[in-house]
């Protein structure tokens, strides 16, 4: 995990479809305010482009889907690297969604991974189970884009998290983060939660922070949702533990099926 003050490596993994242009944003916002670099990797699955038995038809399907594929990709790269003035590589394969990106995430040991949040299927980003294997492989961040209340490269992120503000991993991306978060800060705690340490960390000391606190119902997620919008946060910070889990009453899969923000998973 990187200490020093520049350097972060973001990725982005994207299926190139209806949230693209998303994930790349969001990831440009995160790089600008980490003063980070983006790498952009995409997976094509063989089942897609190979429809023949014909060993010659099937190699030139693939060929003419790995130009395709590079073109989109380059042309994608070219349009947001010259707009926002941040270097952005890529790399894209043939083969299994999971395998590949598990071989991906182990070769290139990105500081932060960036997917999107498909309004149309909740929890099928890139693919079934792939975000539970990211959170699986990946110890450092993991940034899930939502449509709703997108992330804009070079303004304010108007920043929330669920449960108190505990220790990170990687404190000093977190003070990059507060830096260029509007006050104030808003924590969605539950009343099960209340009583730890309300020492303020040293990241956000300076920040005017103001708490909700929810009791426990079945409506809960429903309740942080409207909070959510009142307060317009568009990055939500989940605290992730070695189960997934971020309290009692809700996981992970809770809150990626029912809201639409963008979700900020903590180092483990």
């Amino acid at each position: 995990m990187k200490t020093n003050k520049i350097g972060y490596r973001i990725s982005v993994l994207t299926d190139l479809k209806e949230s693209t242009e998303t994930v790349i944003q969001t990831a440009l916002s995160i790089a600008k305010i980490t003063k980070g670099s983006l790498a952009i990797y995409h997976v094509v699955k063989p089942s897609n482009i190979v429809r023949s038995e014909n060993q010659l038809s099937a190699s030139r399907n693939i060929n003419n889907e790995y130009t395709k594929t590079e073109r989109k990709i380059e042309k994608l790269v070219a349009e947001y690297s010259e707009k926002h003035d941040t270097p952005i590589s890529y790399s894209f394969s043939i083969g299994n969604i999971k395998n590949n990106i598990e071989v991906y995430l182990k070769e290139t040991k990105p500081d932060i991974v960036v997917i999107g949040k498909k309004s149309s299927a909740p929890l099928s980003f890139l693919g079934n189970g792939v975000t539970d294997l990211i959170l699986k492989k990946h110890q450092g961040e993991v940034i899930i884009a939502a449509e709703e209340n997108k992330l804009v490269p070079n303004e304010l992120i108007n920043l929330g998290f669920l449960n108190k503000l505990r220790p990170f991993k990687n404190p000093h991306f977190f003070t990059q983060i507060a830096i260029n978060a509007i006050e104030p800060i808003k924590t969605f705690q539950f009343t099960d939660d209340i009583n730890h340490d309300q020492t303020v960390i040293e990241s956000f000391k300076n920040k005017r922070i103001v708490e909700y606190v929810f009791e426990k119902s079945n409506n809960v997620v429903n309740n942080l949702t409207t909070y959510l919008k009142k307060n317009n946060v568009n990055l939500l910070c989940l605290p992730r533990k070695k189960n997934n889990r971020t309290t009692k009453e809700l996981d992970i899969n809770d809150v990626l099926n029912k809201l639409n923000v963008s979700l900020l998973v903590t180092a483990n």
